[in-house]
């Protein structure tokens, strides 16, 4: 079953039509049935690896600010964390509902502030915070 996935730029597309796996909550090109599923550009980073900023030689798959994956996923409860250690669920959308994004990376957003602690989700998450935890803005020294 696929939950939150993002299934984009596979060529051809991997399912081949409508998908032989459940899928719910995810971006497939192409289109996939299913609860919650979309068929929009997920807005990459930079997802071909073209970007020629030093550091970033590599595909980058985390999303831009303005994806239409941020929060489009389904809170799940055994995920908690992205595969940067950013904890999932943030307020992406900066809409007031901490809910999961599509894809292997939560956005942190610059000006949502997920557990009411005054810290930016995205500072807290770029100095080791953890953006849903209010009790670690007392771990940071200044």
């Amino acid at each position: 079953m696929l939950i939150n996935c993002i299934v984009w730029g596979n060529a051809p597309n991997s399912f081949g039509g409508p998908s032989p796996i459940p899928t719910s909550f995810s971006d497939v090109q192409g289109g996939a049935p299913g609860t919650g599923n979309i068929d929009a550009d997920p807005l990459f980073i930079d997802a071909d690896g073209t970007d020629d900023t030093v550091g970033t030689e590599d595909d980058d798959l985390r999303l831009t600010f303005d994806s239409p994956c941020i929060d489009a996923g389904t809170n799940i409860a055994a995920v908690t964390n992205d595969l940067d250690a950013v904890p999932r669920a943030l307020d992406g959308d900066t809409n007031g509902v901490a809910t999961s994004d599509m894809g292997c990376y939560e956005y942190a957003s610059p000006t949502s502030d997920s557990d009411g602690d005054t810290i930016p989700d995205k500072w807290e998450a770029d100095h080791a915070l953890n953006p849903a935890d209010e009790s670690d803005a007392m771990d940071d020294p200044d």
